[in-house]
């Protein structure tokens, strides 16, 4: 293999195994080629080129495969493949008690959280299913079979055994220019006519791709949340009930069943699942079944309402360090007991991350005699609940009583030292406790395997492990004996 990688600090070589190099984020390597010139050009952001053969490697707070000159280096996280691999299975676990859906299939527009905004938007779709104007719209366009032809001139000549077609008749006899003598009467040998050839992978035949996935896709979601509500209650609903869930499906079924034959239409061969779709294009809104269908999925597409762009955080799946701070707050949400109805439209998951709103207070119940709720990222500023500088802690407890109201902060951290928590974090906590108004403690949490606890004049600060390979128990009762106890003045 003529690509070599060296761990720069302790100097060692790192070994290929089936041609592919593992390194760790935030180490830093040297990269060799022996006789190729390194094709890095599509790594800045990670490689540091120093010539055509050497290169300088260094990823922080990223995991990726980068493949060049024939081989694939994969960057790991920092604690080890099994930690990045806990943390995915863990949120994928805790999104599914939670009932935080995927979007849609290549739908740039999130699909929102699974529930009643889906069923709203499916009634849109049934309505124009059941009058019967959807089937005979999609039919009727994939019927017209007329997009994609293209026409280009041609010469044939007929002594070479070229074909002629109907289309050649009526160009043979204005166009001919050479004739054969057959029988006393002149034969065109030579004529200009037109070639037609067709592609199928235009922006109407994608929109209607497009179109029809969206439309499956919700039918299989709707089709999902009414088995996984029947399912497990089917002993204890009424019959009637059972019978109306039991017509639902079946009607569902047979539009499903529909689409998927559209969709497999050969008109579709070779028609790509492109997200890059122009709705302005006068390409759809000139053909007037197409348009209609337009309006059709604005109309549904209209019920999946976006949160405001103000109140918004997202959280790039590719980030290590936003990848554990979603874990964290997964994990909380779980921890406290927060029921799936309750984070309605809190979390939209999208293809490459997720959009978190964080003007919304998440009701935890009561705890201690208090009523509690959870935020991601409040807001305390030098106007409201800070005394001097702005500061928004990754999580924020709120447990408020007639009398008072205290808050208890959290912070992800994807930092270690030797087990245990890094001293700048504690710091940030103990700026957090006495910066910020009525507030009993602060707490980091961190993927290590020791906690700790400090006591103040009035508050604590410290650490709580939170790591997937490392489970922890009674969580929520850690917290309140250690945070939680008696706050002053209640």
């Amino acid at each position: 293999m003529s690509i070599n990688i060296r761990h720069i600090k302790d100097d060692y070589a790192i070994e290929a195994v089936d041609g592919v190099f593992e390194v760790k984020e935030t180490q830093e390597y040297l990269v060799t080629s022996d006789s190729e010139v390194l094709e890095i050009s599509a790594f800045g952001s990670v490689m540091t080129k120093l010539n055509d053969k050497q290169a300088l490697l260094k990823a922080v707070n990223k995991i990726s495969d980068l493949r060049f000159n024939g081989v694939t280096v994969r960057i790991i996280s920092k604690l080890g493949d099994e930690f990045y691999q806990g943390v995915k299975k863990a949120i994928s676990a805790y999104e599914d008690k939670l009932l935080i859906s995927s979007n849609g299939l290549q739908d740039t527009f999130a699909l929102t959280h699974r529930g009643f905004v889906e069923e709203v938007a499916l009634a849109v779709l049934l309505e124009s299913w059941r009058d019967g104007r959807l089937k005979r719209e999609v039919d009727a366009v994939v019927a017209k079979n007329l997009f994609g032809l293209t026409s280009q001139r041609t010469t044939k000549n007929l002594s070479r055994g070229v074909r002629s077609t109907a289309t050649d008749f009526q160009h043979m006899c204005a166009t001919a220019r050479t004739f054969a003598l057959h029988q006393e009467r002149k034969i065109p040998i030579e004529f200009n006519s037109y070639q037609t050839t067709r592609t199928n992978n235009v922006i109407q035949l994608r929109f209607l791709k497009f179109f029809l996935c969206f439309a499956l896709n919700l039918v299989r979601r709707v089709q999902k949340q009414l088995n996984d509500s029947k399912i497990p209650r089917s002993k204890e609903m009424d019959k009637s009930v059972l019978v109306g869930l039991d017509i639902k499906q079946a009607e569902l079924d047979r539009l499903r069943i529909w689409l998927n034959s559209v969709i497999k239409h050969e008109q579709f061969n070779g028609v790509s699942e492109s997200m890059n779709l122009d709705f302005t294009s006068l390409k759809i809104h000139n053909d007037f079944h197409l348009k209609y269908l337009l309006g059709l999925y604005l109309k549904m597409r209209s019920e999946f309402k976006a949160i405001d762009s103000e109140n918004t955080v997202f959280l790039n799946v590719n980030s290590l360090e936003n990848l554990y701070e979603y874990y964290c707050f997964l994990r909380l949400l779980y921890e406290f007991e927060v029921k799936p109805q309750v984070i309605k439209g809190l979390i939209k998951k999208e293809l490459i991350g997720w959009v978190i709103d964080k003007s919304k207070s998440v009701t935890i119940g009561e705890l201690n005699g208090f009523t509690c709720s959870l935020t991601f990222q409040k807001s305390f500023s030098s106007k409201i609940g800070s005394y001097s500088q702005n500061y928004s802690p990754d999580y924020t407890l709120t447990m408020e009583s007639e009398r008072r109201i205290y808050y208890l902060h959290f912070d992800a951290k994807y930092k270690v030292d030797k087990g245990k928590v890094r001293k700048e974090d504690i710091d940030k906590m103990h700026t957090y406790t006495h910066a910020i108004k009525n507030t009993i403690g602060s707490v980091v949490l961190f993927p290590g395997d020791i906690d700790t606890t400090y006591d103040c004049d009035t508050s604590k600060v410290g650490s709580l492990f939170f790591r997937p390979c490392k489970e922890r128990q009674n969580f929520k009762e850690t917290v309140l004996k250690r945070y939680f106890s008696s706050p002053q003045g209640t």
